[in-house]
């Protein structure tokens, strides 16, 4: 139905332009045979006159049967276009068809000249006036076939053009997210291994505690598995998916660790890339915390600015020295987040590293705000999935 719709429009279109060009020629032809007609005082009035709206209906005739010409020009143009490998053969067979197709349009013309014209005397239908047509109107009837067969060349380039584009962004389209995929994979065995190691630490002193972990894990690798192909998640997921990371580490550091959400409610909707906080949350907590034995604090805050989304990550260790901040930038968890951010927004987002005013180091995220869909949409995508997994 929507290829019916979209050659309709096209058709339309088509005539709109045909006659355009009808009406164009018209005061062209208007202009000048009123111009030869003051020249020439000595003409018979009956051969001189000639009204503007028998004009328009040789001028639409004339243009309308190259309108039904043209889909035959387009044909040849694609049969045998112009390439490098083919011009040979397409160069005489679009001359032939020029040649025979000028001939043909010229008797059509004379023909519709006899039955249009009205107010003058018809011209006699011979051998001499139908050469006097074909080289009054050749190079006419020339122009006109290779102006079409030139709108239908660019016609294709263009079309080819804009193939060869989008394949060009779906190609590059899935090399992001291929390259995203890569990057967020880097991460579930990074943090795996490091709850695995802190559980492994607790199996010999807490048992009952180790299996809580456990549990905890359990619940992280489904939240993981369920948003694997999900490059964006809303900030409100993205908290509930750190939340049983955080009660890990909470068991393995006991009082020593105290973590404090301040999220203001507008951005709980908005969109975060998936797995962010985890990384700048566990790199907090392994370099602000563990080598300390005071009391750590991590706090996680989210606030909208001017349109964007600010994340940061604070701890209340000793922060990071200068000598040290490049090698602190290039660790697995903040590198990734950085190549993740990059792919996602470009030149849209920060990322900044910075120590606190008064002790520990705090990490800035700035992306974009733009929030998730709205109920409505949520629920059918919902269904669509839920009709999908059905399916399968």
């Amino acid at each position: 139905m929507g290829k019916f719709i979209s050659r309709w429009r096209i058709g339309f279109l088509a005539f709109g332009i045909w006659t355009l060009l009808g009406v164009f020629f018209t005061f062209q032809a208007y202009l000048l045979h009123e111009s030869a007609v003051k020249a020439r005082p000595d003409l018979p009035t009956q051969s001189a006159s000639i009204s503007w709206l028998e004009m328009l209906r040789l001028s639409l005739a004339e243009v309308y049967t190259w309108a039904v010409i043209a889909p035959l020009i387009f044909f040849l143009g694609r049969r045998f276009p112009f390439v490098r490998s083919r011009w040979k053969l397409s160069l005489p067979i679009h001359m032939l068809a020029c040649f025979f197709i000028a001939i043909a349009e010229t008797i059509v013309s004379v023909l519709l000249n006899e039955w249009l014209r009205t107010n003058a005397p018809k011209p006699f239908l011979s051998t001499s006036v139908l050469v006097f047509y074909f080289l009054a109107r050749f190079h006419q009837n020339l122009l006109f076939y290779w102006l079409i067969l030139g709108v239908c060349q660019a016609v294709d380039y263009y079309r080819k053009y804009r193939e060869r584009e989008l394949r060009a962004s779906q190609l590059q389209a899935q090399l992001v997210q291929a390259q995203l995929k890569m990057l967020k994979m880097q991460l579930h065995p990074h943090f795996l291994f490091n709850t695995l190691n802190a559980i492994s630490a607790l199996m010999y002193q807490d048992v009952e505690l180790a299996d809580r972990m456990i549990a905890r894990l359990g619940e992280l690798l489904r939240a993981t598995l369920e948003n694997a192909d999900r490059q964006e998640i809303p900030l409100r997921e993205e908290l509930d998916f750190i939340e049983p990371y955080l009660e890990i580490e909470k068991a393995r550091f006991g009082p020593r660790l105290s973590v404090t959400v301040s999220v203001d409610p507008e951005t709980m909707n908005c969109l975060v890339p998936n797995m962010i906080l985890q990384p700048l949350v566990e790199n907090a907590i392994r370099h602000g915390v563990a080598p300390r034995q005071e009391p750590g604090c991590v706090e996680i805050s989210a606030q909208r600015e001017n349109g964007r989304l600010k994340l940061k990550v604070r701890d209340n260790g000793p922060g990071i020295a200068a000598d040290a901040a490049p090698k602190a930038q290039s660790g697995l968890g903040l590198s990734n987040t950085r190549a993740r951010l990059q792919q996602l927004y470009g030149p849209e987002h920060g990322l900044e590293l910075s120590n606190g005013s008064h002790a520990g180091l705090e990490v800035s995220v700035s992306i974009p705000f733009h929030e998730t869909l709205d109920e409505h949409e949520l629920n059918s995508t919902a269904d669509q999935n839920d009709i999908a997994n059905t399916d399968r």
